[in-house]
């Protein structure tokens, strides 16, 4: 969704703004993930919902607002998850101690965790 949205602002405010239009297909993709992300209760990752994210991920313009990811806050996991969407999305999944790592809070100092 951050990647989604940073590509529309950056296409009506950028210089070089041509880079950073979302095709057509992707749009449509874009819309309805940023629908799903204002949501409390968000769906299941199916392999569909994967697909269709992985379609996004795919789109150039993505691919250029990603290379400014730090200028839109995007989290530093986006490509590890992004590349990992079938897996993520298989019925049977289980996380990976990689995974677990991946997937962490954003924080403003120091929080700790205990694990059992």
């Amino acid at each position: 969704m951050v990647l989604h949205d940073g590509a529309k602002e950056l296409a009506q405010n950028d210089l070089n703004s041509a880079k950073y239009v979302i095709t057509d297909e992707s749009k449509d993709i874009g819309e309805k993930l940023s629908e799903i992300g204002s949501r409390l209760d968000y769906p299941h990752l199916t392999k569909d919902l994967a697909k269709e994210i992985e379609t996004l991920w795919e789109d150039d313009a993505i691919q250029e607002t990603y290379a400014r990811g730090n200028e839109l806050q995007v989290p530093d996991c986006t490509k590890y998850f992004m590349e990992n969407l079938q897996r993520l999305s298989d019925a049977n999944y289980v996380p990976t101690k990689e995974d677990v790592l991946y997937a962490r809070v954003r924080t403003t100092g120091v929080v700790e965790i205990q694990f059992r």
